[in-house]
Formats: structure tokens, sequence, C-alpha cells
């Protein structure tokens, strides 16, 4: 059967005030789960406000996997909720356990069905989150709206490459327990910065690659197991993955792997729980190739995955713990997860969400609060963002999402701990030269919205975190497609 989709409401602004917890019918078992520089660099600093006022030899034989078949119908139509559930209540504790989510007039009830309306003249007359329509009490279906973080000291100052990046990344790239950075220029070269031990750069040098390559992409790993970052390039056009092998900082060219399409983003990333770094591609045909690291510097066949992708923003992370890499990014008018699993590395459609949008987003799968991850999902809107997410509850992902509103525009990042809460933070590009941080509080999810000023326009894929300074806390790099200045932010 094909799957159904039940688009279905909550009352977000009744939420706010309360710990975001969702319960009610869910998807069957479901579960939940980031280099460069300058040869001309220079820093300077600012001190700024949140607000950001101042103050081995590869094989050339591949295989193709589809990876497009959807989960078998799990859905059905929720029950009627319409009379009173089973279960008198103070307060929502004794709910969660019954499987409902909120306690409403003493009664448990589903997480997207509202009460029986009474009737009204006034919309104070009405619970919190309803308002009064027609002469009855209806669900006010406006977003949660999360609010602006209280200005807070944060410390921006600046590296500047010889131009804009096409890609950049943090590591170690020395060996000195610093992260270092290096950016992919279009020049054909690789700009490396090593970190100056306080949480700034110092000119690295550079590699020279040959001739310009305007969307060259770049990652970092151990590919040969000496403990070294290793670089892997891609030069779209050339057919093939260049492998630059590190020793203290400096990088010697190293066999090359065979690729059947350029990159449109790279990553190196552990796909079978071996300790070793494989390399995954997700290619401007939105498919997912994977070369599989045999942990001595020698890779496997290319293996080609057929997923259907829309937009830039694919995420690769283990969204649900278990140790296999899954994939995470928008299809048309929904939002897939591809989970990874054994015994061979593979991907198949584990969630499949309406989101009833062509706006390119992103999703991830962060850890807000103590238990699972969330499922999530950003985009931008004509005047701010808004943040779709199906929060973890004991039986899976719930089946419809909360949905914030933020002040911020919000295309993609990455996940950080920006504030050493043990939580992950969103550290998201706007396309401005702004830096929008979704603060994780424990209890309801997003604490607050952190809105930076950045030296330049800010893309995800420009977009890196780290702990730069060995404070506990991870900074934010960000380059831009249309300057050579990186803005590097740190809280004092």
């Amino acid at each position: 059967m094909p799957l159904m989709f039940i688009k279905l409401h909550i009352d977000r602004r009744w939420l706010a005030g309360l710990s975001l917890v969702a319960c009610g019918p869910m998807q069957p078992s479901g579960a939940n789960g980031a280099g460069e520089s300058a040869t001309s660099g220079g820093s300077a600093e600012i001190s700024t406000t949140a607000s950001g006022e101042p103050t081995a030899g590869p094989t050339s034989s591949s295989t193709t996997i589809d990876a497009t078949s959807e989960p078998g119908d799990t859905s059905s139509e929720p029950g009627d909720t319409s009379s009173a559930p089973p279960g008198e209540c103070v307060d929502e504790s004794e709910c969660h356990a019954l499987g409902y989510c909120f306690c409403i007039d003493g009664t448990c009830v589903h997480c997207h069905r509202p009460p029986p309306r009474p009737e009204c003249y006034f919309d104070e007359e009405c619970p919190d989150g309803y308002v009064c329509d027609s002469g009855y009490c209806e669900y006010d279906e406006q977003p949660l709206e999360v609010p602006p973080c209280p200005d807070e000291p944060v410390e921006l100052s600046q590296w500047e490459l010889s131009q804009a990046p096409s890609s950049l990344g943090l590591a170690d790239l020395d060996g000195d327990g610093d992260l270092d950075l290096f950016a992919a220029l279009p020049t054909g070269a690789i700009e490396l910065a090593f970190n100056d031990g306080v949480g700034g750069f110092a000119p690295g040098g550079s590699v020279d690659l040959g001739a310009p390559a305007p969307a060259m992409q770049i990652a970092a790993g151990d590919f040969d197991g000496d403990a070294d970052a290793d670089l892997v390039v891609d030069r779209p056009g050339e057919g093939a993955l260049l492998l630059l092998f590190g020793q203290d900082g400096t990088f010697m060219p190293g066999p090359t792997l065979p690729s059947s399409a350029a990159a449109r983003r790279l990553h190196a990333i552990d796909l079978e729980g071996d300790g070793d770094p494989d390399i995954v591609v997700v290619t401007e045909l939105a498919q997912v190739v994977t070369h599989i690291s045999d942990g001595l510097g020698g890779f496997g066949p290319e293996q080609t995955f057929l997923v259907e992708l829309a937009g830039d923003q694919v995420t690769v992370q283990d969204a649900d713990d278990d140790g296999f890499v899954d994939i995470l990014a928008q299809r048309d008018q929904d939002f897939a997860l591809y989970r990874g699993g054994p015994p061979a590395i593979t991907w198949e459609i584990s969630e499949l969400r309406d989101i009833d949008s062509l706006t390119l987003s992103q999703a991830f799968a962060p850890r807000l609060r103590a238990g699972g991850r969330e499922l999530m999902m950003v985009r931008p809107e004509d005047i701010g963002g808004r943040v779709l997410l199906w929060p973890d509850t004991p039986d899976g992902w719930s089946t419809d999402p909360l949905e914030f509103s933020t002040a911020e525009r919000l295309i993609g990042g990455t996940l950080a701990d920006v504030d050493a809460s043990g939580f992950d933070d969103v550290v998201l590009a706007t396309g401005d030269p702004r830096i929008s941080v979704l603060l994780a509080d424990n209890n309801d999810l997003f604490a607050c919205q952190r809105g930076l000023d950045v030296l330049a326009t800010t893309a995800p894929d420009r977009l890196a975190v780290g702990d730069l300074d060995a404070d506990g806390r991870d900074d934010i790099v960000a380059g831009s497609p249309d300057s050579a200045i990186v803005s590097l932010l740190r809280s004092p």
C-alpha cells in the first residue's frame, strides 16, 4: 500500500510554557543520532555581544544499489479522540505513562487533538493556547516562537584567505592536538592555517593541486592509520578523488580514486564502525557514492546508491545511535531518513514525513535533552525561519511535528555544543552576514535563538565548528562564498 500522510495540528502556543514532550500515535520503531587558510592571511579581533553590537590502490569496479524504495505501509488513521480518553490527571507525567501528552482540565489528551470545544465569547474564557472563534474555543495554530537569547559577550575575529573558499573544514593537521583550518580555493590550491593555541590562526602555507577548480570540495580524516590527518579532494570534471597524506602539517599526493560524478558535498566518516574513516560523496546527480577504507590508505571499489535527494543540504549522520551512518534529506515535498545498516553498507528509507514545502531545507537528528535524539528540519521563510521538530518518545519519533518560528533565516549548517551543556546546539548559516544558533534546553528543547553578526555572507558548506581554544565549548568558523574573510566566533 502507498504510504499515507496524516496532516494534523497541535496546540503550539499553549505548549510554550510547558516542557515539550510528544506522545500519541507514532511511526513504528523509530529512533534517533564538521580546516583551512592563508599564506596571505592575517587576523583582527573585535569584541561583540550576542546581538552583534560591537563591544593503497583503488579499483575501478563499481556497484549500484537502489535505495529509493519506500517503507511498508505502517500508517493508520489515529483513533477517535473526540470522547474523553482514559485517564484523569493532575500533571503531564500521569498522561505520559498512558501514551498521551497533555493534561487539560483534568483529562489526558492526545498530542494532536484538542479536547471538546467549550462555548465562549472572549479569548480569555478559553484555556491557554486556544482562541474564541465563532463562539467556540479553537486551537490557535500559530507556531511556537523561539525567543531571542540574552546578550552575552562573543569574541569575533577574522582570518583572511587569498580567495573566497569553495569548501573549508577543521582538523588537527600538524599533530599538536589543536584544530587547524584548511580551505579549498578556486585557484586549485588548498590553503592551510595552523592553530596558535589560543583560538586564532597562523599561516600554514598552501598545497598547489594544479589548474583552477572553482567548485573544489575537501574533507579530512586519518585514512592510513598513522594518527595524522589526511585530506581527500574532489576537483569536478576530473573523474577522480585525490588523496593527500599528511605528516606534521605537510601533505604528499597519494593515489586517486575513480569517481563517477562530481561532488556536491564530501564527507570523511566511519560507515562500518571499525574506527577508520570512509569517504562519502553526495554527488551533483543527487546520488550517494561511497569508498570504503582499509585503514591503511587503500579503498575498496566505488559503490553508488540511488537515493532521491532534493537541494544542496544533505546531512550524513548516525541519527539513531545504532553505530551506522544515516542520510537525512529533502525529497520534493517530503523529508526522508535513509537508514544505514548491516550487514553491508546500504541505505533504505525508514522515515518519510510530509513537509508540504518545496523550500530547500536541511534536516538533523540533534540530542536536545536527556534521552534519544529528536528529528528536526529547518527552512528559510520570507521573513525569519521555520523549524519542524518530531520529538523522541518511548515509541519512536512523534507522528506530527512541533513547529517553531525564528527571527533569523535558517538555510543549513551543523550540530555543535557552543555552551558546553552536553546537548546539541544547531549552528546555521543564514545567507546574510549572520550566524543563527539554536541553543538546546534539556527541558524545553530550544532555550533561545542567538543571532551573531559576522564579517561576510554565510553558507552551510563554508561553516565549521570545533573547540579552537580548548575551553570545552565549540567555536564557530564561518567562511563566505563572496569573500576571502573567514569569521571566527568564540565565547571569551
